[in-house]
């Protein structure tokens, strides 16, 4: 009897390299045999074997006898490759075969035992007892907490959590947290309590007016909006933290939603908004 398990798993690679043939082409213009050999460690048989089956199925393809590799013409379409942080993540060693050198910049630092604590309290549904250096107080607080969701933002993790001390769900740096046990004595409060969480608000933003034209073209398409402005939707609970990222936070909070002249954004709803952000001090 054929192994039918063996001849799934020999179609799936298959099929996860013609995915790699497709990508490079789509991004690079042109793919050779030894792309193939280095990222899956096969013979150049099997790769040549590849390229021409992936040739046979798809149009658009021709090989260059000068350059000795495959490439792409009008017929081709690249779409279907997904983005390019998607290519570079499914394929970490293309970083530096294409040329891309990431840009390390400080993490705000987290115990691994207090994210390992965390991480159980959510999975376990235990509440997790933590002490919390706020920036606003001098010395550390404990609380006890429910994690329901860890978001990254940049350089920064936090979590999303019920608060007993504050009787209400909050956001806490992960890195601020001095220590984190579990405790098996309280209760758990379920993160679909979480109001502001499952509820989304939209923010409308738009070209700074001061912005040329040009300036203002390129500015909204670095965040995939028209460049007459566009809306997007987001979570009320996380909302804080994307007017801040845009430079919006301040004048948001201030009621008129336009930062001064090197601002390159103004928010276009900032009544609406003002309700799900902390009062300006």
């Amino acid at each position: 009897m054929e192994d039918t398990n063996f001849f799934r798993r020999g179609e799936r690679q298959i099929r996860e390299r013609y995915r790699f043939i497709n990508d490079m082409l789509a991004w690079t213009g042109a793919v050779r045999s030894a792309d193939l050999r280095e990222e899956f460690a096969i013979s150049p048989q099997q790769a040549s074997i590849d390229l021409r089956g992936f040739a046979q199925e798809t149009p658009g393809i021709t090989y260059d006898e000068g350059r000795k590799c495959w490439v792409r013409d009008q017929a081709f379409d690249p779409s279907a490759a997904g983005d390019l942080e998607e290519f570079l993540s499914r394929y970490p060693s293309m970083r530096h075969r294409l040329g891309f050198e990431e840009l390390i910049l400080p993490w705000q630092s987290a115990s691994a035992s207090i994210v390992q604590t965390l991480m159980a309290s959510r999975l376990g549904r235990i509440p997790a007892l933590i002490e919390y250096q706020s920036i606003t107080s001098d010395m550390p607080t404990k609380r006890v907490v429910c994690p329901h969701t860890f978001v990254v933002d940049h350089l920064i993790m936090r979590f999303r959590a019920y608060c007993r001390k504050a009787a209400a769900f909050r956001d806490f740096r992960v890195s601020r947290v001095r220590s984190a046990s579990l405790i098996n004595d309280q209760g758990w409060v379920d993160g679909a309590a979480d109001r502001e969480w499952f509820e989304f608000v939209e923010v409308r933003i738009a070209p700074h007016p001061d912005l040329t034209p040009s300036q203002a073209m390129i500015t909204m398409d670095e965040i995939g909006l028209p460049v007459f402005g566009g809306t997007v939707r987001i979570r009320k609970a996380i909302l804080l933290y994307l007017l801040d990222g845009l430079g919006l936070l301040e004048a948001v909070q201030a009621g008129h939603g336009r930062p001064d002249k090197f601002a390159r954004y103004v928010c276009e709803n900032p009544g609406e908004l003002m309700l799900f952000l902390p009062k300006r001090a």
